[in-house]
C-alpha cells in the first residue's frame, strides 16, 4: 500500500511500508516525469535519509495512453549494491468515475 502526500514546496512524498521517497516532478514534453531526491525513514515530524547506498533508486514517468483513459508508464526501481530489482513499462487504464 502506497500514499502520496504534499511535501516540502515542488516536492511530493511517497511511502512504502515504512520508507519514503521524495520525488521532484516535472512535465517533458508533455510527460510527467518523478524525480528521485531522496529516501528515508519518516519517525514522528523527523524524516531520516537513507544513506545513498542503501537508498533505492526510482526512475519513473507517466504520459498519456493512445487511448482516452489510458496513461503509458515506465517505472524501474534498482539497489545501487544489488543492481535491478523491478521494472514496468506499459499502459494502464484508469477506471472510470461515475458523476
Amino acid at each position: 500500500v502506497t500514499s502520496q502526500q504534499a511535501g516540502p514546496p515542488g516536492i511530493m512524498k511517497e511511502r512504502m511500508g515504512l520508507l519514503e521517497l521524495w520525488f521532484q516532478l516535472e512535465v517533458i514534453e508533455g510527460a510527467l516525469h518523478y524525480r528521485q531526491k531522496t529516501a528515508g525513514v519518516p519517525v514522528g515530524l523527523l524524516f531520516i535519509p537513507l544513506p545513498r547506498l542503501l537508498q533505492p533508486v526510482v526512475s519513473a514517468h507517466e504520459a498519456p495512453g493512445g487511448q482516452a483513459g489510458q496513461m503509458k508508464v515506465d517505472v524501474s526501481i534498482s539497489l545501487p549494491v544489488l543492481g535491478p530489482l523491478l521494472s514496468y513499462h506499459g499502459y494502464l487504464t484508469l477506471p472510470e468515475i461515475p458523476s
